[in-house]
This record gives structure tokens, C-alpha cells and sequence, in this order.
């Protein structure tokens, strides 16, 4: 653990889940393998932190991040689909506008993972708060 603090350069044990961002998952990119799973299993036990607490807000943003890190970053077997259960699980806790942003990459995928259905109504929604959100608007159009 203590390679991984010095690798991020932050004190992973008593940062709080919410000040995690994209931006120091983002570094993780080009770490060694051995650093990516340390972090991986980090991020489980920081759900299951999250989930004991009952702490809606921390447990979605936990989802929201393991989904990111594993699409972006870790990209492991059946990362899309896995990446997207976490993604859902955010989603489905807050409509969090990051989370429904998120929710629409899936729909740039390869792999039909987001339901049509599913998809129009996250890209309405995104469409009432920002109406030249482009994914939102390529969304309505494809359906």
C-alpha cells in the first residue's frame, strides 16, 4: 500500500472516496500491473466502506468510480460489461448528471449494453439541464 500512496502521492487510507477523482485515476494509466490491481482491490474495499455506511452519495460515486477505472484504466477481462454493471449501480442510486453522462458512453460502444429505451431517457434528461450536450444529442438521433 505504501507504493501506491507514494506512486498517487496521497494518503489513500484517510482520503476521503469523494475527493477521489478521474484525474488521479488517470495517472494510474500508465502504472505497472502489480500498482493496478493494488488499486482495483483498494477501490473494493472502499465500496464495501461505502456500502456499510449506507452513505448513498459515497457508495454511487464508489460505482461510478470503479466503473471509470475499469473501462479507462484497468481494462480487464470483460471490462465493458463489468464497467457497466458498476456504471448502472451509480446511476441508479443518484441521476447525478455525471453518472447519466456516463451511463450515455456506453452507448458509443461496440457492445449494445444500454437499452435503448434506458439511453433516450438519460439523453432527455441530460438534454433539459444541457441542450447542445453532444452524446445526449446523438443518442436521440440514432433512436
Amino acid at each position: 500500500m505504501n507504493n501506491l500512496i507514494s506512486d498517487l502521492e496521497i494518503d489513500l487510507i484517510n482520503i476521503n472516496i469523494l475527493d477521489i477523482d478521474e484525474e488521479l485515476l488517470i495517472k494510474l494509466k500508465e502504472k505497472d500491473k502489480i500498482t493496478k490491481d493494488k488499486f482495483y482491490f483498494y477501490l473494493l474495499d472502499r465500496i464495501i466502506e461505502a456500502e456499510n455506511s449506507k452513505d448513498t452519495e459515497k457508495i454511487s460515486y464508489s460505482y461510478y468510480l470503479m466503473s471509470y477505472y475499469l473501462f479507462l484504466i484497468y481494462t480487464p477481462f470483460l471490462y465493458e460489461e463489468l464497467s457497466y454493471k458498476y456504471a448502472y449501480r451509480a446511476y441508479t442510486l443518484s441521476e447525478d448528471f455525471k453518472y447519466k453522462e456516463w451511463m450515455l458512453f456506453f452507448t458509443t460502444i461496440e457492445k449494445k449494453l444500454l437499452e435503448s429505451k434506458l439511453a433516450l431517457k438519460i439523453a432527455n434528461d441530460i438534454l433539459n439541464d444541457d441542450p447542445m450536450h453532444q452524446i445526449a444529442n446523438m443518442v436521440i438521433l440514432m433512436n
